[in-house]
């Protein structure tokens, strides 16, 4: 028997990295009985960090009504994991950025505050080794709403208690910690982070991602001082200062808000998930690994899942391939990080939105010509 791993991340909007993984399995079947197939679907913390964990260590999704990116009702829900007392949370599974029209972001006015529910929540049932991910948000509140939903508040100059959202952060001018969960207190967090963004400037949370988040030229530059100012009181209040901490912007200053209170250690996504699913053990035993994503460009080469597959599948000497939706010409400096080959699931010209819905199908059709030209 030939071994493959099998390591998709998501294809964002069309396919979770659970049914990514299944499409590739499914074209190296039709393509031959000799492969014997391990799938770990992967995540960096963002999209789909909580179901790579569950297959990787086994457990069950909780489900939690929790608040929305603007304030609306909403379930979320996290994984609990067979030991009962870890969980895992994805910033995603509350405050998202997938499935908000374009038209509709506005990270002056987006909260965190339904992460903070999820992570009250698995403290509540007993959890105290607490896993976060961060990506794929719309916001850039500098945690201040999942901190509100543990117990922190925030007062302006005029002693009035702070509401929710972006705007407010450049508002703050004082913070309680005295009504901090005491569960959120005695707990242990392992962030698992694969951005090195600041809190705030020229690379921080909001000049780098708040565009894509739906700010303007005006919101960003305000947003920014917002960090910067939350950053002081933060530090006032805690004794930490995050503003040039690395990852301390992810999840528009999420991670950095809820280190600067909580027992937090700052770790890569991949090695966290690596280590929980035995992915080194098997890519030394495989013949093959397999790995891709929606899109593969310039920044895939950045320290993304991608990346980080061909460099552990090089340190073994395994060939690694990569089929993505979209590659551009940029992903060829993934050559030099272990990858193999580079193919791209789109079989003839299409629209995106052609791609996005037959995206299992073209995956699993360029998966079985890559395990015939291999086999």
């Amino acid at each position: 028997m030939k071994k493959v791993v099998i390591a998709m991340d998501s294809f964002k909007g069309s396919l979770t990295a659970v049914e990514a993984c299944r499409a590739v399995e499914t074209g190296f079947r039709r393509a031959s009985s000799e492969w014997e197939i391990q799938t770990i679907p992967m995540a960096d913390g963002g999209e789909g960090t909580v179901d790579s964990f569950l297959r990787a260590c086994g457990g069950r999704r909780v489900a939690v009504s929790v608040t929305g990116v603007f304030g609306e009702p909403m379930e979320g829900f996290y994984g609990l994991l067979n030991s009962g007392n870890t969980a895992v949370v994805e910033t995603a599974a509350a405050s998202g950025i997938i499935g908000i029209p374009a038209d509709r972001l506005d990270p002056l006015e987006a909260t965190t505050y339904g992460t903070g529910q999820l992570i009250r929540a698995a403290l509540e049932q007993g959890a105290r080794n607490l896993i976060v991910g961060f990506g794929g948000s719309a916001t850039t509140d500098g945690g201040m709403g999942a901190l509100q939903a543990l117990g922190v508040r925030f007062y302006d100059r005029d002693g009035e208690l702070l509401g929710q959202g972006g705007r407010e952060m450049e508002r703050v001018a004082e913070m309680d910690v005295s009504g901090l969960l005491p569960s959120a207190r005695e707990a242990r967090f392992t962030f698992a982070c694969d951005v090195e963004n600041p809190f705030y400037g020229p690379h921080g949370a909001a000049m780098v991602y708040g565009p894509q988040k739906g700010a303007d030229a005006a919101g960003v530059e305000r947003l920014d001082r917002g960090l910067q100012n939350l950053a002081e009181i933060l530090y006032r209040g805690t004794g930490r200062d995050i503003a040039s901490i690395p990852g301390s912007g992810a999840a528009g200053g999420l991670a950095g808000g809820l280190f600067s209170v909580l027992h937090a250690q700052m770790v890569s996504g991949f090695q966290v998930l690596c280590k929980a699913s035995g992915l080194e053990k098997k890519v030394a035993e495989s013949r093959l690994v397999v790995t891709g994503e929606g899109r593969t460009d310039e920044q895939t080469v950045c320290g993304k899942l991608v990346c980080r597959l061909g460099e552990l599948a090089g340190k073994y000497q395994v060939p690694a391939v990569c089929i993505s939706g979209t590659v551009l010409a940029s992903a060829r400096n993934l050559y030099s990080h272990g990858i193999t080959a580079l193919f791209s699931s789109a079989n003839r010209p299409m629209d995106l939105k052609q791609a996005m819905e037959n995206a299992a199908v073209l995956l699993e059709n360029e998966a079985e010509n890559v395990a015939r030209l291999l086999g």
